[in-house]
């Protein structure tokens, strides 16, 4: 009897993590950024959510901070993000399908030409949010020399630019929208495009076929009326 409540008690010990992992929770905290485009997937994704029976409290937070949260499991999930700004994170992961693909911009004045010289010049002043920052040496290889001023909540890098303090903005649009709210403020070039993920703490990873399937209804319906 006794080796039988042993062997019960290990096997407890055991599992029960892994059963804990896989409890449904009844409701999550999902943060998002201040950038224009965000605030359009939140019914979305709130939707996706309830119909699984789960609350959702969305709460707005600047971008660097709200990953470094969600890396440490002090929230659920965040509405949307870039692939390539989680990729050093090993605690977030993406759930497919991707929400769009997105243009990352480099913004000019409109007195000067715009080119990626701006980015290499060390004598020009560039601003970009303080997230993008690492990727963005890593993809270019250091090759960016000029002086980069970082900020931490996703309008600054336009509000400078717009301001004449810098000689270049670097900011994301969602590429479905050929047209966004800046092309006749400032000149600008596409450097590259990448998809955008609804993204979960690793811990709820089990979620993610079930989240799936209702975000893939949901861009449905909303593709059905007429919304890319």
């Amino acid at each position: 009897m006794g080796k039988l409540l042993s062997l019960m008690l290990l096997l407890g010990l055991c599992t029960s993590p892994a059963q804990a992992e896989d409890v449904m929770p009844s409701s999550v905290t999902i943060t998002y950024a201040g950038h224009p485009q965000v605030k359009r997937f939140i019914p979305l994704i709130e939707e996706s959510y309830r119909a699984l029976g789960i609350k959702t409290h969305m709460r707005p937070t600047p971008a660097e901070r709200a990953l470094i949260e969600l890396n440490q499991g002090r929230v659920e999930a965040d509405v949307i993000r870039l692939a390539m700004l989680i990729q050093d994170f090993d605690n977030i992961v993406p759930v497919p399908p991707m929400l769009g693909e997105v243009n990352y911009l480099l913004l000019c004045q409109k007195s000067s030409p715009c080119s990626t010289d701006l980015m290499w010049d060390p004598t020009k002043t560039g601003v970009v949010s303080s997230h993008h920052v690492n990727y963005l040496q890593k993809r270019y290889q250091g090759q960016i020399k000029a002086h980069l001023y970082t900020m931490h909540m996703s309008q600054d890098p336009v509000n400078m630019l717009a301001k004449g303090r810098v000689d270049f903005a670097l900011y994301v649009w969602e590429a479905a929208q050929s047209e966004n709210q800046y092309a006749h403020q400032f000149n600008q070039i596409v450097l590259f495009q990448t998809p955008a993920y609804h993204v979960i703490n690793r811990k709820y990873a089990f979620l993610i076929p079930q989240l799936s399937e209702q975000i893939s209804k949901n861009l449905a319906i909303l593709a059905s009326k007429g919304h890319p």
